[in-house]
């Protein structure tokens, strides 16, 4: 399908899990859009999350019946078969009354439940594309014809059990193919069913129930006990534990109060909250987390592009082997079965098809488990980058720190509101340090003019028509000052004056050693890259055990881009794992940016994968799924390929009758789905 909608389109995805379309395209081209999609075989039905299951569902009916059709239809042919094969066939009162049995048993197989290839194939025909339909189209009309034209003129042998048969084994593998989809999209389903329908919206007299659609920014809600947030925003009244394991993963409930932040989704559990809304809709961290796992399922990973390449060799390839086996039969004098025989049975034993899901569904079933442990991956080329790692880049505050710094100490210049002023200026900016303000400083902060933001530098700005600058020493003219002590410091800079220093504490995430350690055991380097002062990197380097190659301080944002650039222009496949406003150019640098869980929203839509749940323990999931995943998707591509490598040649051979083609072809995939299947062990 995304190769025709490319001809009329430049931006296209299509969700193999989840069964859905997204493109871009002009208003005016939409109905074209959609009568393409219609030519292609398929229903366009407008996505509505509160609606998406009954589509679904009818399909699933719809499938359902016509597997029953055909399964009840086999069974019974092949009795009447097995009748011929054991002598009926050679009695000239029986075998016209068993082929006109089976005729009539298989026609409602033909006409009914084979209608998804039917229209599949004609469908691929109209659009100029070969398709497995294509395939199985031409495998079942022509052992049908020949068979029905072999009831009429008396011939001895028919194949209407193959057809029947056929049918049969191709629905099963459908119905349990749809089974691994739904699975493998049920993480985005299950978020999506998570978002609140209703609101209570502050009317200016009380709290009245609306539509969750109707919500805009800056909006007075009220949560009560057991209900849930519609959209993210600041709590203003009231206390309770939120249960966020929707998007962090982790099943204990935090704790919010006036001053944090919920988020859409999560469950209110003990407690009447009031909250101003600041995201709503499609900018929500909900809206956020469900686009990038559905984004996740929808982009294929390079290893799929190659599969895909083959697939389409593969089948125009095997019509054309099928051709000439019955060109060569018919010149050695083949009687007409067994030249039917062999060439039907290259068509039907083909199956491009397990090289079409084998890596989608990997991939779809991955990003599913890693959603549920709160990791969404962002396409599947994180998996296998994932896999190619050499080198592991951490940034320090708010990654292998916990990132809530707390003040220590204020050394004043000169007497002032210094405190107040800094906290107000740097609460215009998302840093660690914002928090480590307002915490130390209770008080009511002040408007400020024109903040602007200097990535891993500092912030400048203006209260009461006075110039403040805000960073490290260096920001503030001063580099000379920057030394001694291993905390943080920050200084504040008045209208070119000095007026206080302030200096903060972090702590070591207590899991940091053993992730530094567990990555060094998997052969991978670990660096630490930190915009901080060199006496504090060192010894945090000295606690994790890093070499003095390994660490580097002071670093600029673009500082940590160089160094990126430097290892991988010596071969190695680096990860940067950090957080923050200066960490978006190298999180993008990388082979794979890990966002980890109190990053910014620009971070999170230059990275590949973003860790939910707070610590470093999301990087185990990563890599280790990482190693499963790809564990399956070799496993997939080789029983593909060994398979039609050992099938098609068999085949045309003759050591395959169309009969054990018709059960080989779907047995195939559903290998593949059992062998993708068993990634959920990981969940």
């Amino acid at each position: 399908m995304e190769r025709a909608l490319l001809r009329q389109l430049t931006e296209v995805q299509v969700n193999y899990a989840t069964q859905r379309l997204w493109f871009v395209c002009a208003p005016e081209m939409l109905l074209e859009v959609l009568r393409t999609v219609e030519r292609l075989g398929y229903r366009a039905v407008p996505y509505d999350p509160s609606r998406q299951e009954r589509p679904r569902l009818a399909g699933d009916r719809m499938l359902l019946r016509r597997f029953g059709v055909a399964a009840c239809a086999a069974g019974n042919v092949m009795l009447t078969a097995l009748a011929l094969y054991s002598g009926a066939d050679d009695d000239l009162l029986y075998r016209p009354l068993f082929q006109r049995i089976s005729l009539l048993l298989t026609v409602p197989v033909v006409a009914f439940s084979a209608v998804p290839f039917w229209k599949g194939a004609w469908n691929a025909l109209r659009a100029g594309s070969l398709t497995t339909d294509v395939s199985i189209a031409l495998g079942l009309g022509v052992t049908f014809v020949y068979s029905l034209a072999a009831t009429g003129l008396g011939l001895r042998h028919v194949y209407f059990d193959t057809v029947a048969m056929f049918v049969f084994v191709l629905l099963a593998a459908r119905l349990l193919e749809g089974g691994a989809r739904t699975r493998a999209g049920a993480s985005v389903e299950r978020l999506l069913s998570l978002q609140a329908r209703t609101a209570r919206r502050w009317n200016g007299v009380g709290f009245e129930e609306v539509g969750a659609e109707q919500l805009s920014v800056d909006d007075r809600v009220e949560v009560l006990p057991g209900g849930r947030v519609p959209a993210d925003g600041r709590v203003t009244l009231g206390c309770s534990f939120v249960d966020e394991a929707h998007l962090t993963g982790e099943s204990q409930p935090r704790a919010v109060r006036p001053g944090d932040t919920a988020y859409g989704g999560s469950l209110a559990l003990d407690g009447r909250l009031e909250l101003t809304l600041q995201a709503t809709g499609g900018s929500s961290l909900l809206a956020q987390v469900e686009r990038l796992t559905e984004s996740s399922q929808c982009t294929p990973a390079p290893l799929q592009r190659i599969a895909d390449r083959v697939a389409r060799v593969v089948l125009p390839a095997v019509i054309g082997l099928s051709v000439a086996t019955a060109a060569w039969g018919w010149l050695q004098g083949w009687s007409l079965p067994t030249l039917l025989d062999r060439s039907v049975a290259v068509l039907i034993i083909t199956c491009p098809c397990a090289l079409g899901i084998a890596t989608p569904l990997t991939v779809s079933l991955a990003a599913g488990v890693a959603a549920g442990r709160g990791v969404l991956i962002r396409d599947g080329g994180a998996l296998e980058a994932a896999r190619q790692l050499s080198v592991v880049m951490l940034d320090k505050t708010g990654t292998l720190t916990e990132g809530a710094l707390q003040l220590s100490a204020a050394e004043l210049m000169a007497p002032g509101p210094w405190l107040l002023w800094a906290a107000s200026l740097e609460s215009c900016c998302h840093h660690p340090l914002a928090r480590a303000f307002r915490q130390a400083c209770p008080e009511t902060l002040l408007r400020v003019d024109d903040a602007r933001q200097v990535a891993g530098e500092g912030i400048t700005g203006g209260i009461d028509g006075r110039a403040l600058r805000l960073g490290r020493a260096a920001f503030v003219g001063r580099p000379d000052l920057d030394v001694g002590g291993i905390g943080t410091s920050v200084w504040l800079e008045v209208d070119g004056q000095l007026k206080a220093r302030f200096s903060f504490s972090d702590t070591l995430r207590p899991e940091a050693p053993e992730v530094v350690a567990w990555l060094g055991r998997r052969g991978l380097r670990v660096c630490l890259a930190s915009g901080d002062r060199r006496e504090v990197v060192a010894a945090l380097a000295t606690r994790l055990g890093l070499q003095e190659d390994d660490w580097r301080a002071e670093c600029l944002p673009q500082d940590k881009v160089a160094w990126l650039a430097q290892l991988q222009a010596g071969g190695a496949r680096v990860a940067f794992v950090g957080d923050g406003l200066n960490d978006a150019p190298a999180l993008r640098k990388a082979d794979l940016g890990l966002a980890v869980a109190n990053g910014t929203e620009l971070s999170w839509e230059v990275c590949d994968v973003v860790l939910l749940r707070p610590g470093l323990g999301p990087l185990f999931t990563v890599l280790q799924l990482a190693d499963e995943a790809w564990k399956r998707l070799r496993g997939n591509l080789g029983i593909a390929l060994v398979y039609n490598a050992v099938a098609i040649p068999a085949a045309a051979l003759g050591l395959v009758s169309p009969l054990v083609a018709a059960v080989a072809m779907p047995l195939s995939s559903l290998l593949v789905v059992a062998q993708s299947l068993l990634i959920l062990r990981a969940a």
